[in-house]
């Protein structure tokens, strides 16, 4: 990262200069500055508008401190002034937004008669957007917010409230349903470590599994169905042991929006996860077939994973078959555990709605007569009001609700809150600790 360097004659660079001429010249300028004898930069109020770095020794160049003292003084500044100093600031600034603590500065230039903030902020709400203030006489649009020095959200630029664009200076970006969105990450945020891309250089490129399409006729559905599975580097069932299995709904976002096989390679090169089978599962329509749905289930229970013991040697123990999914995907993940835990005894839910339909989930959860194994849930803080709704889109509170449940009944549990939203970025970011916990071996 580029750091201000100093002249020797500058007001404060001059200090370290060798000789005592230089020391007492550096000195004079400072006292002549202190008194208000500095000229444009006394009337500045301390900016140098032809020097914006001067007197932030070591400061990055694109630090908070630099733009923060730049925005306070910018008014100060007369109309050519402020432009050469935004342009030298800008041309300096590597990423935005720019970040200290717990503070985030949003920056965008572009001419427009309003730009706001929308994302995992404010559930993607246009109603309670952020709004960016514009720099009088620029085209600089600038908003100041505070988030938990760990999080990590999605977000999104709306220009004249109908043009959604992804933050043009911002290089990370997460993929999500409805294509890329920027990614805010704080500096306390630590990416797993299977993102990082040393993992790779240090210990060479993980062995790769195989990826094998299937189409199968169910009986309970009357339709064909299709899904994917992936085998670990290596496999091949007539030498095999019996593997693990998991179970992923919505399995075509898991290989489209986060790669998940090339995510499994990672994990089990590593050993933080066994060898396993994994098996992903499109819907037909999520919004019937992931409410708790009987049809839907059976065709798990009787069809699918009879047909992966018998065309892929899964294991058959409730505690080495797993199923997890997102939203909408793992209230089927808990009901399906829930109602069957004779076949998943593991059960994985990252954003579980798990109040809507009534919270039919929630109620079976207390009353039947047993549970599976073990349970992984993980919610984003800022899960309050998915898709606007503050009922069932409070998926922080149903998460909540479940593992109160689940603790009463003394079931094994791991409940997990990150202050992320509703996100790929925190499914993805999780997956390894949630899949850890439910193949451990105790």
């Amino acid at each position: 990262m580029k750091r201000v360097r100093f002249r020797g004659n500058g007001a404060f660079g001059g200090l370290g200069a060798p000789g005592a001429r230089g020391a007492r010249a550096a000195l004079l300028a400072l006292v002549i500055g202190i008194l208000g004898c500095g000229g444009d930069t006394a009337r500045n109020g301390g900016f140098d508008a032809a020097d914006p770095y001067a007197g932030l020794e070591g400061e990055a160049v694109g630090s908070l401190a630099v733009w923060d003292r730049f925005l306070t003084h910018a008014g100060s500044l007369s109309g050519e002034e402020r432009a050469a100093a935004l342009d030298r600031l800008w041309g300096n600034l590597e990423a935005v937004p720019v970040y200290r603590d717990s503070t985030a500065l949003f920056l965008y230039r572009g001419e427009a008669d309003r730009v706001v903030l929308s994302g995992d902020m404010n559930s993607w709400n246009p109603d309670r957007s952020i709004k960016m203030k514009r720099l009088a006489g620029t085209n600089l649009w600038h908003a100041r917010v505070n988030f938990e020095p760990a999080a990590r959200l999605d977000y999104k630029l709306v220009i004249d409230g109908s043009r959604w664009i992804v933050d043009p200076r911002n290089p990370r970006t997460m993929l999500g349903g409805f294509g890329p969105n920027s990614e805010l990450r704080m500096p306390g945020y630590e990416a797993p470590w299977f993102l990082d891309p040393r993992f790779d250089r240090i210990g060479g490129a993980a062995p790769a599994g195989k990826l094998h399409e299937h189409t199968i006729w169910s009986e309970v559905l009357d339709e064909n169905r299709r899904f994917a599975v992936y085998t670990p580097h290596g496999w091949k069932m007539e030498l095999q042991k019996p593997l693990p299995s998991l179970y992923l709904n919505d399995g075509g976002d898991y290989l489209r929006l986060i790669d998940t096989p090339e995510l499994l390679d990672r994990m089990i090169a590593r050993g933080t996860i066994p060898p396993l089978v994994a098996v992903f599962i499109d819907p037909a329509d999520r919004s019937t077939e992931y409410v708790p749905n009987e049809k839907y289930l059976a065709f798990l229970t009787d069809e699918l994973v009879p047909f992966m013991q018998w065309e892929y040697r899964t294991d058959p123990g409730a505690g080495r078959t797993a199923i997890l999914g997102v939203s909408m995907g793992g209230l089927s993940s808990v009901y399906a555990g829930v109602a069957r835990p004779d076949v998943f005894g593991l059960v994985g839910a990252h954003s579980g709605a798990f109040t809507f339909a009534g919270g039919e989930v929630l109620t079976l959860a207390k009353s039947a007569p047993s549970l599976p194994h073990r349970f992984a849930l993980t919610v984003g803080t800022y899960e309050r009001s998915v898709s606007g709704n503050a009922n069932e889109g409070d998926l922080l509170s149903a998460q909540r609700r479940l593992a109160a449940i689940l603790a009463e009944r003394g079931a094994s549990c791991r409940v997990v809150e990150r202050p992320e939203g509703h996100s790929w970025g925190l499914w993805r970011g999780d997956l390894d600790d949630t899949l850890g916990f439910l193949f451990s071996v105790e």
